[in-house]
């Protein structure tokens, strides 16, 4: 058993879904993709990068500083 059903944006589509196993349990679970999963995947790179940027940049200053 499965569905799908829209979210309440129209850039982004939800969907969810059930299965019945054969030894009884139900297992459940649900995912969109979309505009918000290519703006959350984007901010969190930028961010990753930012933070890399800076401790490279901080390092290379220090590590330029104390050569001579």
């Amino acid at each position: 058993m499965d569905c799908a059903c829209e979210s309440q944006f129209e850039w982004t589509t939800e969907y969810y879904y059930a299965a019945l196993l054969e030894d009884g349990s139900l297992w459940r679970w649900h995912f969109h993709y979309g505009l918000d999963t290519i703006v959350d995947s984007s901010g969190k790179g930028l961010l990753a990068g930012l933070i890399i940027g800076m401790l490279g940049l901080f390092f290379w200053k220090y590590r330029r500083k104390t050569a001579y």
